[in-house]
């Protein structure tokens, strides 16, 4: 079953119960896949931004993927959000996510507009710095529905 669809310069990036396809999609008329990052959780949502994919993986919470080769994609980051995460969406400076427990949740995310050098850390590094980042944004919550944390 697909859950969610991206298109992105000549790519479709589809998601399903346990994994994300990256498929060439240059000729409409003979899709070809590219490759298959196995998650191994129900994948509900998608936001592809630069060379990242932010993917809601359900109850792994937010994945962070590379995508910058395409026949090689690879998790470099997660946050656990506490629930069972539903749809993300990346914009501007911040990274909207939705899980079922919570509604959504805004998080300030700087990073997002420039190259994320972070991104190209360890997974524990990126891990640590992704928890610094929302920790720093928990100290208080707006009056528009949106949970800052």
């Amino acid at each position: 079953m697909s859950y969610g669809l991206c298109i992105k310069n000549n790519y479709a990036y589809v998601t399903t119960n346990t994994s994300l396809f990256i498929l060439d999609i240059q000729n409409p008329e003979k899709l070809t896949k590219v490759s298959e990052l196995v998650i191994g959780s129900p994948i509900f949502g998608l936001s592809v931004l630069n060379n990242y994919a932010f993917l809601a993986a359900s109850d792994k919470g937010l994945v962070i993927a590379d995508i910058l080769n395409p026949s090689d994609p690879n998790v470099i980051g997660e946050y656990d959000s506490g629930g069972t995460m539903a749809d993300v969406e990346v914009d501007n400076n911040y990274c909207y996510t939705m899980t079922y427990e919570n509604g959504i949740e805004s998080r300030r995310a700087h990073w997002l507009r420039t190259s994320p050098r972070f991104l190209r850390a360890t997974s524990d590094e990126v891990a640590e710095l992704v928890n610094s980042v929302f920790r720093c944004l928990r100290r208080g919550a707006s009056n528009s529905g949106f949970k800052n944390i």
